[in-house]
């Protein structure tokens, strides 16, 4: 289990073996991004499963607002996107995100509305690895329909019929 832990301006990972065991294997705290210097905002990362590579894969807030794509893996691996905000965003409040397809992410997020009642889930899909060829982001799309959401919670679905061949 790999998680991410926000402090300060920087971001710290743990990597651990959840199962019981006389002697619990652990990596210590680490510097998730060596050398990334990120404000962060007010929402937790949101992590999905860790991909086949070994890397957990985030979304993180930033102090502007914006939502950033990271991956690492606390050895070698440490990657930052900087996602933007959804068009006249004031504030992401909630992320959670959820593994895709190879090494993509893909988050649901509340920003907070510019008018009540206004829709305020977005979803944006991207690839913190950056594998080749880069496929940096969806951009963010609006989900109307949904006034006034205050928590989101997301889980990647292994329906084969969403990943077509």
């Amino acid at each position: 289990m790999i998680c991410a832990i926000g402090v300060g301006r920087k971001l710290y990972g743990i990597e651990f073996d959840p199962r019981p065991a006389p002697d619990f294997l652990n990596s210590g705290l680490q510097q998730a991004l060596p050398g990334e210097d990120l404000a962060f905002g007010g929402a937790d990362p949101g992590c999905n499963v860790v991909t086949i590579s070994g890397a957990a894969e985030c979304g993180v807030t930033l102090a502007t607002g914006e939502l950033a794509a990271v991956a690492f893996d606390l050895q070698n691996l440490h990657k930052v996107i900087n996602l933007g905000k959804p068009a006249g965003s004031k504030e992401i409040s909630k992320v959670s995100c959820a593994a895709g397809q190879n090494t993509n992410l893909s988050c649901a997020v509340i920003d907070k509305p510019n008018e009540r009642g206004d829709s305020d889930l977005f979803i944006v899909t991207a690839d913190p690895q950056m594998s080749s060829p880069p496929f940096p982001s969806t951009g963010f799309k609006q989900i109307p329909g949904v006034p006034d959401a205050r928590r989101v919670s997301c889980q990647g679905s292994n329906d084969p019929t969403f990943f077509p061949e």
